[in-house]
């Protein structure tokens, strides 16, 4: 029997936006890719050391003593949780004098240590949007259950409509054998359309990707009578009965083809909306639409970062992220001004946006005119 997988503590989008929100003039963030396990290899801790250490070298430079003794007192409680710890592919830890914050990741960040007035949140963003939240609908021999993952873990809803149990056969099935399979899929087409409807009501209160879990058969009756549009992914599998935490990881590896499709959503969209004059490219035409416009959508390459020294509404690109006075990532803050305007961000292959500045903004209106 699969066993359970150690804790991990993965951002939320709301734990993105509340980041992302915080500002102040001493904001450290460490990002560093790391290898899944149980608890911190040696490698693994050897680097983080070294970043924490990066840390240390340039608070030596900050005027407020007092803040920065917070931060590394932060820090140095952040290091030792993480390196006692499991580790997924990536850890970000965001302190400033105000708290401190360790996320695992889903993805793999490049190692840097960033100090700026805000946290640099771009990895958190991409960890979110390839772990998305959904609804897992699992449907066996005896009921119909759904269960709410909120990336972090799943939990089961349970109320009036779930779970919601299978009709038991009726004394006409036993008395009339020859009619057994039909009068099952009878009952069976009238739960299925039941339960379609249950979960319809439950997307409208929660609108989620729904990954349904389910025997070849039941996954091809419930297609059948359901909105197949309700569901993005399927696990056509008789493991309805494994461990929640092994149903989870099943319904998360069928959406990784659920979230490309996001990504690709998303690349049509700014194509579509460029040739319409609702969106820009670049770095320095998306800050200012972002300033003077409304941001629905904003894509940018993964790897893309440009440091930057801010000069009125403007910018000049700077060479030294580390220069005093120099905003480490415009990108970074851009992310940040667009989830705090409730914009969606989507980090997209790097080269996906090559003819385009690396980088796209899609406005609720026309594109301002400079």
């Amino acid at each position: 029997m699969p066993t359970a997988p150690p804790s991990l503590r993965f951002p939320t989008a709301d734990d993105v936006v509340g980041l992302a929100a915080a500002h102040h003039p001493l904001s450290v963030s460490l990002l560093m890719a790391t290898t899944p396990a149980g608890r911190m290899g040696p490698r693994d801790r050897a680097r983080l050391a070294a970043l924490a250490r990066d840390v240390h070298r340039r608070l030596e430079d900050e005027p407020d003593r007092r803040w920065a003794a917070t931060v590394r007192a932060g820090l140095a409680a952040a290091v030792a949780r993480a390196q006692d710890g499991p580790t997924d592919r990536g850890l970000a830890i965001l302190v400033n004098p105000r708290g401190a914050h360790l996320h695992h990741l889903r993805v793999h960040p490049r190692d840097r240590v960033v100090i700026d007035p805000t946290f640099a949140t771009r990895d958190l963003v991409r960890s979110t949007s390839e772990d998305p939240p959904f609804l897992l609908l699992a449907i066996d021999g005896r009921a119909a259950r759904l269960f709410h993952y909120d990336q972090r873990y799943s939990r089961p809803i349970l109320g009036h409509d779930f779970p919601m149990l299978r009709p038991e056969p009726t004394l006409r099935d036993r008395v009339a054998p020859e009619a057994v399979e039909r009068h099952r899929r009878e009952r069976t087409r009238a739960f299925l359309r039941d339960v379609d409807e249950r979960l319809a009501g439950r997307l409208r209160e929660h609108p989620l990707p729904v990954v349904l879990v389910g025997s070849d058969r039941t996954a091809a009756e419930y297609l059948e009578v359901g909105r197949g549009r309700r569901i993005a992914a399927v696990v056509r599998s008789g493991a309805a009965h494994q461990p929640l935490f092994a149903l989870e990881e099943m319904a998360r590896a069928a959406l990784r083809e659920h979230v490309s499709d996001r990504a690709a959503a998303a690349l049509d969209t700014a194509h579509r909306r460029l040739r319409q004059g609702r969106a820009v490219a670049g770095l320095a035409a998306s800050w200012q639409a972002m300033l003077h416009g409304e941001p629905e959508l904003l894509l940018a390459e993964r790897s893309y970062a440009a440091a930057v020294r801010v000069t009125g509404d403007g910018f000049t690109l700077a060479d030294d992220p580390e220069e005093p006075g120099v905003l480490a990532d415009a990108v970074d803050e851009l992310m940040e001004a667009a989830l705090a305007r409730g914009a969606e961000v989507v980090c997209v292959p790097d080269g996906a946006l090559q003819h385009h500045g690396r980088l796209v903004l899609v406005l609720r209106g026309r594109a301002p005119v400079r």
